[in-house]
């Protein structure tokens, strides 16, 4: 009788852990929606993240140190800008808003620190998926910004950790498994940022059924 019950619940078992896998995607549709880590500003001793916006005839201040720009809008000239990150290096100029509607952008400021060489290539800029696609959007000796793009169920790395924080901006809604190493799926939408904080393992997947797309900003 024992051996009978072992034989038989060992598949019951199984089944329930394919269904518990299986529906985790579900789940994720029906996640609780979070507010953006950062509603505003933020910053460490390398980074400084702000929300700038520009009304249709007024400026984008130009950049005091070397920066990131993500429009999240029509850029100044009012057309959609070719590439998710702009590189402006310190002593930019101010930017006129010659469109007809309002300019919205996170900018991401560089602070002036030792320059970090010799590290390697983070994980995110190499895609583990067939179904993530990964691009090099800026990359100089101070800043790596990669741009990604994963389907529906796609795990763009293993899990991994950074000696500096790093920024993940979410160009596209869904839902996504936590930067940090947990359980249960996060709702996002366009312009929300996150800290991967440093020496935190984590990884980055879709966990919704749509199209994810996202930077990621690695300060060298």
């Amino acid at each position: 009788m024992k051996l009978y019950i072992s034989v038989v619940t060992a598949p019951l078992f199984i089944v329930l852990a394919f269904a518990v896998l299986l529906a985790e995607p579900l789940a994720a549709q029906y996640a609780r929606t979070t507010p953006a880590l950062l509603d505003s500003e933020w910053e460490n001793d390398r980074l400084r993240v702000s929300r700038v916006t520009a009304e249709p005839g007024a400026a984008l201040r130009g950049a005091d140190a070397d920066r990131i720009l993500v429009y999240l809008t029509a850029d100044a000239d009012g057309q959609m800008s070719p590439a998710e990150a702009v590189w402006q290096p310190a002593g930019s100029g101010d930017l006129e808003n010659r469109g007809r509607a309002r300019v919205d952008a996170i900018a991401i400021e560089l602070k002036d620190a030792p320059t970090r060489m010799g590290r390697g290539t983070p994980p995110e800029a190499l895609s583990v998926s067939r179904s993530a696609e990964v691009r090099h959007l800026v990359d100089n000796p101070r800043v790596l910004v990669t741009g990604h793009r994963s389907a529906p169920g796609a795990v763009v790395d293993p899990p991994h950790f950074h000696t500096d924080d790093v920024l993940v901006v979410y160009l596209r809604g869904g839902h996504i498994w936590p930067a940090a190493a947990g359980w249960g799926a996060t709702r996002v939408r366009r312009g929300d940022v996150d800290v991967v904080p440093a020496n935190t393992l984590h990884r980055l997947a879709n966990a919704g059924g749509d199209p994810l797309e996202f930077l990621v900003i690695v300060p060298r």
